[in-house]
């Protein structure tokens, strides 16, 4: 039994589902072309240090480490392609002229204790966009991840987007210690309401930000949302929040893409490098996203000169399971994938 044993958090993708991977992959890259992106090929692993600039300290605790023989300098199997990209463009690349288009197809790897979904190697295809800060590029961003849905044939899916301004102008405001925002964040990041009735009622603040915080969670839907948001804060940094949703949510219905948005002001997952406009895609068949992205404005100032960018990554193999469950294939004999916990 032990020489079949694999680490836990990975698998073996037998033949036919190997081949569906590698044609999702190739059907994405079409339209990542399709829209001016150019393929790069980045490193396995990186120094932790560099990679920490970026991702900030807490996320050691995720990463695979190992030490360089040569050097004794600690290395990290890449936990995020965003990141490293990021770095490239402040470097190798500060010097080119903007915007700068990137797509890949490559692993990461993370430390993952989810119940749900505990894998530790994922494969992701993505795009970034580097150099334009814009409601267009926003747009441009949400409309790409729309076409490669349907490009390779899923249809049951919609597109949750945020702006991350607007809850933290809204925390801000309140005038929360860093504690208290950091407990009310994560209820908020699970959509945890009793927890977050608890603590708002136990935090210092007014009954009106009492009130204020206890309606983000039912900040979702369409067009309706923004207006029920403008009314809770009338701080400049929430007003510009939604002025910038909405502007975006302007352009995907100019894009025709309004059925398959929605505003979900409510969410704040994600990495702590997103500043603005960040967005989900998700489906009734999984309990956990397909594709992701949003704004990152100041990442590549971890590395050089700052620029405005953002970009989303997709789940290769989330993408395959929904589709699987849209479109099941016919029974075979043997397995396609294998999975040690």
């Amino acid at each position: 039994m032990l020489r079949s044993e694999i680490p836990r958090g990975t698998r073996v993708l037998l033949p036919v589902m190997a081949a569906k991977k590698r044609r999702l992959e190739e059907l994405l890259l079409t339209v990542f072309f399709r829209w001016g992106f150019q393929e790069v090929v980045l490193p396995t692993f990186e120094y932790m240090d560099v990679l920490t600039l970026g991702l900030g300290e807490a996320y050691k605790e995720r990463m695979f480490k190992l030490e360089e023989r040569r050097t004794g300098r600690m290395l990290s199997l890449r936990p995020d392609i965003t990141t490293q990209i990021a770095k490239l463009s402040a470097t190798l690349l500060k010097d080119q002229p903007r915007p700068l288009r990137f797509c890949y197809v490559a692993n990461i790897f993370r430390h993952n204790d989810s119940q749900t979904r505990n894998l530790q190697e994922l494969y992701q295809t993505g795009v970034e966009l580097i150099g334009l800060d814009s409601p267009e590029a926003d747009a441009e961003m949400i409309a790409i991840a729309v076409e490669c849905m349907q490009e390779v044939g899923l249809q049951d899916f919609r597109l949750a987007v945020s702006q991350l301004e607007f809850c933290r102008s809204v925390l801000t405001e309140a005038g929360l210690c860093d504690e208290e925002r950091e407990h009310i964040q994560a209820a908020l990041q699970k959509k945890d309401t009793s927890t977050l009735e608890t603590l708002v009622a136990q935090c210092p603040i007014t009954e009106h930000y009492r009130h204020v915080l206890l309606q983000i969670p039912s900040l979702f839907g369409k067009t309706e949302v923004l207006h029920r948001a403008a009314n809770l804060s009338q701080s400049r940094g929430a007003q510009a929040a939604l002025t910038n949703l909405a502007q975006v949510y302007d352009m995907l219905k100019t894009y025709g893409l309004e059925d398959r948005v929605l505003i979900d002001l409510s969410d704040i997952r994600g990495f702590h490098y997103y500043t603005g406009i960040t967005f989900e895609g998700f489906t009734s068949n999984l309990g956990y996203g397909v594709c992701s992205g949003g704004r990152y404005d100041h990442l590549l100032g971890c590395y050089g000169p700052s620029d405005p960018s953002t970009g989303f990554a997709i789940d290769l193999e989330a993408l395959l399971e929904a589709l699987e469950h849209a479109n099941p294939l016919p029974a075979r004999s043997g397995a396609d994938c294998l999975l040690m916990d």
